[in-house]
C-alpha cells in the first residue's frame, strides 16, 4: 500500500485502509456497493485527513 511505502503515520495508514474499498468500488462501477449516508460522511472526513497529510508532507 502506498501509504506504508511513504512511511505515513499509523493513523494515516489506517485511514487509507478504510478508504481502499470505497476507492475500488468507485474505480470499478460494476461493483454494486451501497453506502449509508453516515458511512459516506465518515469516508469523506477520512479522505480529508489523508489529503491534509499529503499536502503537509509535500511542503516539507
Amino acid at each position: 500500500m502506498l501509504a506504508v511505502e511513504l512511511k505515513a503515520l499509523e493513523h494515516i495508514v489506517e485511514l487509507a485502509i478504510n478508504l481502499n474499498p470505497a476507492y475500488i468500488a468507485s474505480r470499478y462501477p460494476g461493483m454494486n456497493v451501497d453506502y449509508k449516508a453516515s458511512d459516506v460522511k465518515e469516508l469523506i472526513v477520512d479522505a480529508q485527513q489523508v489529503i491534509e497529510w499529503v499536502e503537509k508532507s509535500l511542503l516539507r
